[in-house]
């Protein structure tokens, strides 16, 4: 079964719509001055009606170690995923969490190189700011080379419409979404609802 992380998470009926529709990691977005943005608080009211067996996701841009250390210690996150630099301290001041290492790729363009010693590598689409969610689409062609070799989670301007194009493509171990389920720049429940129901006819198609 494909791997689905509803990212972006800002209200209840957002994350009710994607636990129901059987999501298996939500995330919320921990870093100051991005429009899907919340606080600390906010998370946890959030984070606190998702149930054991789902993944709880920080989400972090260029974030130092004392940032996320204390989003661990006052949030029930299972993982937490980083855009931008990643020291290698910070795994091992942070164990116990799992980790999702994200790199940048544009299609035609330079292949990044893959990361080492990460479970997963999220592969999102390289933007001047580097910062992800801003609805591009990332390189297909390169998450599938990667996915023979790790587990790829596949981002970057996926949505209802293209996710199957994208699983038959790719072949990823999961795929990611933010901006393709938003309606008017809030999350739209019934969009996460199509966007589930697509990756799991991709699956149960080729399960046969």
């Amino acid at each position: 079964m494909t791997f689905v992380k509803i990212c972006g998470m800002r209200d209840e009926s957002a994350l009710a719509a994607a636990l129901e529709a059987g999501a298996q990691a939500v995330g919320v977005l921990l870093t100051p001055g991005f429009s899907r943005t919340v606080s600390l608080q906010r998370a946890r009211e959030l984070l606190s009606r998702v149930p054991e067996g789902v993944e709880r996701v920080g989400v972090f841009w260029r974030a130092d170690l004392a940032t996320m250390a204390r989003a661990a210690r006052e949030l029930p996150l299972t993982t937490l995923q980083l855009h931008g630099t990643w020291p290698p301290r910070y795994r091992e001041r942070l164990a116990g969490l799992n980790f999702i290492r994200v790199v940048g790729s544009t299609p035609g363009g330079a292949a990044p190189r893959m990361p080492r010693g990460f479970d997963r590598v999220l592969l999102d689409a390289r933007v001047a700011s580097g910062r992800g969610g801003t609805g591009q689409v990332a390189d297909w062609s390169l998450a599938a080379r990667w996915a023979t070799r790790t587990r790829v989670i596949l981002a970057g301007g996926l949505r209802p419409e293209n996710v199957a194009a994208a699983l038959a493509t790719a072949r990823p171990y999961g795929v990611d979404v933010a901006s393709g389920i938003e309606e008017e720049g809030r999350a739209s429940p019934a969009r996460i609802r199509a966007f589930i129901a697509e990756v799991r006819r991709w699956d149960d198609a080729v399960a046969g």
